[in-house]
């Protein structure tokens, strides 16, 4: 069984990758 940590850890992760990649697209569409 996953611990309340580890899906913590998930959540947080998966928000700060969201975060990161609309950041590349913006930096991208802008560069174009």
């Amino acid at each position: 069984m996953a611990s309340s940590g580890t899906i913590i850890g998930l959540g947080i992760g998966i928000c700060i990758g969201m975060v990161a990649i609309y950041a590349i697209m913006q930096t991208q569409m802008q560069t174009l």
